[in-house]
């Protein structure tokens, strides 16, 4: 049954400094938003060992207004701030077919507690990044310390000087990252990640990096 708009009225007012529902664009018959994540009772993808339920990102285009509200107001889903949706949108569309725990983790992160789309942005990011580096420099923590020095400082300027999306900051990320530990694993003689192009059996090859651990990490459970 849909909620009473005094019932919804009350929750709004009562929740006006409560995160995320203060971030949350309110209308008269309740809240707007455009992603809601729920909380599984059950573990139906045991991808984090842990005790908490599956978390699900549903756009709330998907249910009714009433059994919305009724779901906010209950607190059995989690309605996502406006700034925070585009990082839902790359991570729900994008991000979890490389990683269904990279996936988890960024929707525990989404719940946990207010943080600004940067904060997020970069949270969500280095979890693959910490994967990317650990997969080729985990018998050299020196290196992987200094690769991840390397990326938050890249990081910060490509938010400032060339993009915002969440998106486009990850793949920069992980090309950066690569060609990090490319350069890291050189002096030790080990063999970079490269691709030749399609010419290279007729003697005019071309090799340039690509961001192969992307897509598929020993890291994924």
């Amino acid at each position: 049954m849909a909620p009473s708009n005094l019932a919804i009225q009350q929750f709004i007012a009562n929740n006006a400094n409560v995160c995320p529902h203060s971030e949350v664009k309110s209308t008269r018959s309740g809240h707007c938003c455009k992603w809601i994540v729920l909380q599984a009772r059950g573990r139906s993808v045991d991808v984090l060992r842990l005790g908490a339920g599956h978390l699900h990102a549903l756009p709330a285009a998907c249910m009714d207004s009433g059994s919305l509200q009724g779901m906010t107001l209950s607190k059995s889903a989690f309605p996502m701030p406006g700034d925070l949706q585009e990082v839902c949108d790359c991570m729900s569309i994008w991000g979890r077919e490389i990683s269904e725990r990279w996936h988890q983790l960024v929707l525990s992160l989404m719940i946990d507690k207010k943080r600004t789309r940067k904060q997020l942005c970069r949270l969500c990011i280095q979890i693959r990044v910490n994967d990317l580096i650990a997969d080729r420099l985990r018998q050299n923590p020196s290196q992987a310390c200094h690769v991840l020095f390397q990326w938050h400082v890249a990081f910060d300027d490509m938010c400032e000087h060339v993009t915002k999306e969440c998106f486009e900051l990850c793949m920069r990320s992980f090309h950066h990252v690569v060609i990090k530990t490319n350069e890291a694993l050189s002096p030790a003689g080990l063999t970079p990640i490269l691709s030749s192009s399609e010419d290279e059996a007729e003697g005019d090859s071309v090799s340039e990096v690509i961001c192969v651990p992307v897509v598929s990490s020993s890291s994924d459970v």
